[in-house]
């Protein structure tokens, strides 16, 4: 190879690495990784065009359909939610996290995730990253949440969005952007056995919102602890008052009687002048043992009724067994 080739074979490479370099530097900016694009001027049209975004010297920025400056470049990144709502990303500690604000520049939701996505055009996935694990929120498009429950996984199929909290699965069909919930499956811990909850579509259009209806799972499982496995399990400030059934001897009720199964076959919403109220039925199995040491398998229903008060806590304000005599109860 001649001393003229190799000179131009030292030019090219020398011509690709700084074209590398300049491809480098538009994708990460001056700052390096992690650090939005410098793009001094530039405008990019945004949601349905009342709201323009810009970005200057690697920040972000909204100015309206006029051009009267909505928010100057302070943000890490911006992206249109609705005319009036952005998510934003700023540095929140030592981490840049995202939240989303109004375009006046006032906060609606706290800066407290690590993305904010869409799964479709009214709903919105925040990802909720702490002590090494992650967990979501689900937002509609206005900026409120779906639901109060933090869910361990999301996945949406198609038409069919999955949320799975823990040992509960919710199904749900999405109609013009908004999830309603089509199955539903969950499993609360009673000791080595489980209380289910299974529901269909049909139940599930009467039913409270999911928030409450885990609520209520978690409430009628700690019941039955408290009946067949530790008296001590719930506080007695739970109950009513000391002239409700539900408040007089419990302790007593199923000693020498192992629970084997419970469902929460249904949840009835209680028309009160008040706070709500929701009637739980429970049909149980359990196995009753006399002093003899023989034993009896009793399946009966347990009705259940659960009040909401003004702090917004769950009390139990109501209990009947349509099988008192078979448990010993002397009532």
């Amino acid at each position: 190879m001649n001393h003229r080739m190799k000179i131009l074979i030292l030019l090219l490479l020398a011509g690709v690495l700084l074209l590398s370099a300049a491809v480098a530097h538009r994708a990460f900016g001056s700052s390096g990784p992690g650090t939005p694009p410098e793009n001094s001027g530039a405008e990019t049209p945004a949601g349905s065009g009342s709201v323009t975004l810009f970005v200057e010297n690697g920040l972000w920025g909204a100015r309206s359909a006029g051009g009267r400056v909505l928010l100057e470049p302070n943000w890490y990144h911006l992206r249109t939610m609705q005319d009036d709502l952005l998510i934003a990303r700023k540095q929140t500690g030592d981490s840049i996290r995202s939240g989303i604000i109004r375009t006046d520049g006032s906060v609606l939701v706290p800066f407290l995730y690590s993305s904010i996505e869409p799964k479709n055009n009214d709903l919105w996935l925040a990802s909720l990253e702490e002590r090494g694990s992650t967990r979501y929120h689900l937002y509609r498009s206005d900026g409120t949440r779906w639901s109060d429950t933090e869910w361990d996984g999301c996945e949406l199929n198609g038409n069919e969005l999955t949320l799975t909290a823990g040992h509960d699965t919710v199904t749900c069909r999405m109609e013009d952007g908004v999830p309603v919930r089509t199955a539903w499956n969950s499993t609360h811990e009673v000791g080595l056995h489980s209380l289910t909850m299974q529901f269909d579509a049909a139940q599930l259009a009467k039913m409270p919102d999911t928030g409450t209806l885990l609520a209520l799972g978690n409430a009628a499982a700690a019941y039955l602890i408290y009946l067949f496995i530790d008296d001590r399990y719930v506080d007695s400030s739970l109950f009513s008052g000391s002239g409700d059934p539900a408040s007089v001897a419990v302790s007593a009720r199923y000693r020498g009687c192992r629970l084997i199964s419970a469902e929460v076959s249904g949840v009835t919403v209680q028309e009160t002048t008040g706070y709500p109220a929701y009637q739980l039925q429970i049909p149980v199995q359990y196995r009753r043992t006399e002093a003899s040491g023989s034993s009896m398998v009793v399946r009966t229903a347990l009705t259940l009724t659960v009040s909401r008060n003004a702090a917004g806590a769950y009390t139990y304000s109501g209990f009947r067994d349509a099988s008192p005599g078979l448990a010993g109860l002397n009532r």
